[in-house]
């Protein structure tokens, strides 16, 4: 077995065996490629125990679809062979498994172009040996069609294979169909990395290298970059003649970044940047007694507070200098990023300024390309046209959602003989404003209580109505995981119990509503008839002469009390 295009910086007595891991959708009698990684093994490990294969039936998407994970056990050749044929793309099955099953997958796309690696402590998946990898990755540019069905209909099924793989995807969808290879470091078992400091208050990092079987230290090359708040104070660079190192500071080092780079392997270790700890603080809590708190007018109900006592106090080191100046740089430098965060998700604090607030959200939608949601209880005919028009583009949709008990049942303000949600409809059938969808949340309290505005694939979050935007003080920001928000928001525009369009909600409407005439007076009136007759749990009228009784004043004051109480 040779291969035609072998990387250069692989060399043959680094690994002598390999894990294959590879899981697959089968559906409708096809197998389907979920996520793949050929593992090689450093020589001194040897090769792992078979273990069988696992499978997690996937019943929402019927025809006896089910998840698989096979872990093959080969040879670091075979994996070698087994990942080029991927690079050509082949991605196939192992161990006769390919003779059984075609695998499909999407066309995969190099990253970094081989035979380049990419050197990393992050990689989303699991590895068997601890440390950095050398790793790399075969791309899909989608997430493969299939894999989006799975995700959508069959949440759990997804959460068997986060855990079989120890691959979170629900973080990291851009996972779903690729392929990677993983390297993990042939020349070192570990590394040691620590601070010391001499009588004089001198600085130097002290490696320890462990290099595994039938290989030495000697050789690879260490960089230490040493960062200071604003900016690279010094650039030691080291060649190692033994698994010992000392690497003198340039002052006081602050944080640094390390780099131990083999000749011919390339990058074999890369540290970000990182501290040491100088000081550390300790305290001691004890939990003596709890509290409890009943609260009123909840059916009872109570919950129990543990009360903490702190006891003991100890702080371990010293501080890294007397003057402080780096701590008040890198604060400094904190108080900006979290300014500059919050401007890049548009916080913004609106008060006492109605005028600046609606130009706000104006200028908002009038930036949407293809689509606009308006998630606000309290949307009526006012701000239909203080905002919902605003839009710039002709191809943006604008849909709103707005409550009918807090919002379409009222009085319009403007037609005075109808309510908010018949002039809204009177409203959005005008030509300039038929591209405007308008739905309706029913039932006695809407389904969504806080104010949602959706620009495009960006969400906005406020607490305040936008009739009341700028009165009271309230805050805008744009959510930085929009994703999750907009499908939830979704659900509830779509549900078919709770919400209606506003065309069918204001038929409905016309044809149940009492009408206009049967007031509170007309009400209390027919109370009055039903507690003339003895309907309200009253003895009824007979022919037998029966004594009079006199009702205290208080009682039928009560009774009318309680008839202007029922609608």
């Amino acid at each position: 077995m040779s291969i035609a295009n072998p990387n250069p910086t692989i060399l043959d007595d680094d690994y002598q065996s390999a894990v294959v891991d590879m899981a697959c959708l089968f559906h409708n009698k096809l197998c389907h490629l979920v996520f793949a990684t050929a593992q090689l093994l450093p020589a001194e490990l040897g090769a792992p125990a078979e273990e069988p294969s696992t499978s997690c039936s996937v019943k929402k998407l019927k025809s006896g679809s089910r998840l698989v994970h096979r872990r093959y056990v080969v040879t670091a050749k075979q994996a070698q062979y087994w990942y080029h044929n991927c690079l050509t793309g082949e991605v196939r099955l192992l161990m006769g498994d390919e003779q059984r099953y075609h695998l499909l997958h999407e066309r995969l796309f190099p990253e970094p172009s081989w035979p380049h690696l990419v050197t990393t402590e992050d990689f989303v998946a699991v590895s068997d040996v601890e440390g950095a990898l050398r790793v790399h990755h075969l791309m899909p540019r989608d997430r493969p069609p299939i894999i989006s069905q799975l995700c959508d209909t069959d949440p759990a099924a997804v959460s068997w294979l986060c855990s079989e793989l120890g691959i979170d995807f629900l973080r990291h969808p851009e996972q779903f169909g690729s392929v990677h290879l993983l390297l993990p470091n042939p020349v070192l078992r570990d590394l040691q990395i620590r601070l010391h400091v001499d009588e004089q208050g001198v600085e130097k990092t002290v490696l320890r290298l462990s290099p595994r079987h039938n290989h030495l230290a000697r050789g690879l090359e260490i960089m230490m970059l040493e960062h200071r708040p604003t900016g690279i104070s010094a650039i030691q660079t080291v060649t190692a003649e033994g698994s010992y190192l000392e690497i003198p500071h340039a002052g006081t080092a602050e944080k640094f970044e390390l780099f131990i780079r083999c000749p011919v392997r390339g990058v074999l270790v890369w540290k970000k940047e990182r501290g040491y700890h100088r000081q550390m603080n300790f305290g001691l809590e004890v939990i003596g007694t709890k509290k409890a708190i009943r609260v009123p007018g909840k059916d009872g109900l109570s919950f129990n507070v543990a009360i903490r006592e702190r006891v003991s106090e100890r702080v371990v080191g010293k501080p890294a200098g007397a003057n402080g100046i780096p701590a008040r740089l890198r604060r400094g430098q904190y108080d900006r990023q979290r300014t500059s965060a919050a401007e890049g998700l548009g916080q913004k604090w609106l008060h006492r300024n109605q005028e600046e607030a609606t130009s706000f959200v104006r200028q908002l939608i009038g930036e949407a390309k293809n689509r606009v949601w308006i998630i606000d209880p309290y949307f009526s005919t006012a701000e239909l046209f203080s905002f919902a028009a605003a839009t710039a583009y002709l191809s943006t949709e604008v849909t709103i959602l707005t409550g009918a008990s807090t919002a379409l049942t009222k009085p319009d303000e403007h037609y005075k003989d109808k309510e908010a949600g018949e002039a809204m409809l009177l409203n959005t059938s005008q030509g300039d404003m038929k591209h405007i969808k308008v739905r309706v949340m029913t039932g006695a309290m809407p389904t969504v209580h806080d104010r949602f505005l959706v620009i495009d694939d960006d969400v906005w979050f406020t607490g305040n109505s936008l009739n009341s935007l700028g009165e009271r003080a309230g805050m805008m920001i744009k959510l930085p995981a929009p994703e999750t928000v907009i499908d939830k928001i979704s659900r509830v525009l779509h549900d078919p119990d709770r919400t209606k369009t506003l065309d069918d909600w204001v038929q409905h409407r016309l044809a149940t509503r009492e009408p206009a005439s049967c007031s509170k007076f007309v009400k209390l009136l027919r109370w009055a008839r039903k507690l003339k007759r003895g309907s309200l749990c009253m003895p009824a009228p007979s022919s037998t002469a029966q004594p009079s009784i006199s009702t205290p004043a208080s009682q039928t004051t009560n009774m009318a009390v309680e008839a202007e109480k029922i609608p």
